[in-house]
């Protein structure tokens, strides 16, 4: 198969990156074919004063047509995209920032403050758009800023975003365009006072193609991308939800898979270290993450017990109860775990929007809406345009599912929540 640039630009982090075939043996048990091709795009700067784990990335920033003029350059900090917060500021006009957002932490970096990408778009308000191949970001500015629709006291109904992975854009669904989607899909929810959950898968693994991708190992551009995309969403009324650690096993690629289950070829000890490195590879990442998801629901007792000891949440059936559909709590050992089920199923085909509506419409009164959905089936209802202000916005077509879904729940006085 033909790679594209985008799929071939796999990289390793600093100088502790070892090869993918290593790396897939040792941590994911999953045998691959051979080592993907590399093409170096990062470069561990020596000397000078850099946060351990810093590297100096290859980005290009481009505003109002014109590249951003600055002399520092940005780095990789802990996978995300950092750059010199008062020389972006100075070079996109916007001098004399009173307070700067610090969802993740400053660092120092030869004598300049430096803030995540994201953390610096959202305190300057600009729209970035990420152009892999050309390693660029071109930076408009974001729709005016509206305080999310205040919920009532209406019921609350649930919403998954599903199978969430950095994927290189393999996939067809999170390429360069398919994540700003994702990221529009998460502000319009947002601005429509809506939260929800994103069913994240931590490591990418496509063994055809000889690919591991682990987000606290491989720093790379796209990685970046993928990292500002999640840090969005948890700051536009997401929660993640971890979805397996790899979703699949063997020789299967990741979200096409399972991982668990009566088939899984892994022993208790390696469930165990499964859920472990979800939890640290999140940690590492500045993520907590509370709730898990079996990939495709496929799961054994034995190894819902072993979720039970590092996750609150499990997102599926209580396979114990005696009521189908309703969310259940469970007492595991010191611990109380909440069972969050998914009666209405999820959106098969985009084709078969109407069919989910029509099962929400359906819905008793007082008993449990929640669904699951996954975003690229909206991807061809959304559209964007720039205008003479240079502000990028976005809109759906008729036929989107989100603001249909949204219209059917408030017919139903019906709010989508996350679990208190």
């Amino acid at each position: 198969m033909k790679r594209t640039k985008i799929q071939r630009r796999i990289v390793g982090a600093c100088a502790l990156a070892v090869c993918a075939a290593a790396l897939a043996s040792a941590l994911y048990n999953v045998t691959t074919t051979a080592a993907p091709e590399q093409d170096a795009v990062v470069e561990v700067v020596e000397g000078g004063q850099v946060p351990a784990g810093a590297v100096r990335a290859d980005a290009a920033f481009v505003y109002q047509d014109g590249r951003l003029a600055m002399a520092e350059a940005p780095y990789f900090v802990g996978g995300r995209l950092y750059v010199a917060r008062d020389a972006f500021a100075r070079a996109a006009g916007r001098e004399g920032v009173a307070a700067w957002r610090e969802s993740r932490p400053a660092c120092g970096i030869n004598g300049r403050i430096y803030g995540s990408l994201y953390d610096v778009c959202e305190t300057l308000g600009l729209w970035p758009v990420f152009d892999t191949d050309a390693r660029a970001v071109t930076l408009y500015h974001a729709p005016p800023e509206t305080a999310p629709a205040a919920q009532g006291a209406a019921q609350a109904a649930y919403l998954r975003l599903e199978d969430i992975v950095a994927d290189y854009g393999i996939s067809g669904r999170f390429d360069d365009e398919g994540l700003e989607k994702l990221r529009a899909q998460a502000d319009y929810l947002y601005r429509h006072g809506q939260q929800y959950y994103i069913a994240w898968i931590p490591v990418y693994a496509n063994p055809q193609e000889g690919i591991v991708n682990d987000l606290t190992r491989n720093y790379s551009f796209y990685n970046a991308q993928f990292l500002y995309t999640l840090d969005f969403m948890a700051g536009h009324g997401g929660e993640l939800v971890a979805h397996g650690l790899t979703h699949q096993q063997g020789d299967e690629i990741s979200a096409e898979g399972t991982e668990f289950g009566d088939e899984t070829p892994f022993s208790e000890k390696e469930v165990r270290r499964r859920m472990g490195r979800i939890l640290e590879i999140a940690d590492t990442l500045g993520y907590a993450v509370r709730a898990f998801e079996f990939p495709h629901y496929a799961s054994t007792p034995a190894q819902e017990r072993i979720a039970a000891e590092y996750f609150e949440v499990i997102c599926q059936q209580d396979k114990n109860t005696r009521t189908f559909g309703g969310i259940e709590q469970e007492r595991a050992g010191a611990r109380e775990v909440t069972y969050l089920p998914t009666p209405q199923d999820y959106v098969k085909f985009a084709e078969r929007k109407g069919e989910m509506l029509q099962a929400v419409k359906a819905a008793p009164r007082g008993r449990l809406v929640s669904l699951f959905f996954h975003p690229s089936l909206d991807r061809d209802s959304l559209a964007f345009a720039v205008d003479g202000d240079g502000v990028r916005t976005y809109a759906y077509a008729e036929g989107g599912f989100l603001p249909q879904l949204l219209t059917v729940l408030r017919g139903k006085n019906l709010e989508l929540a996350v679990l208190a």
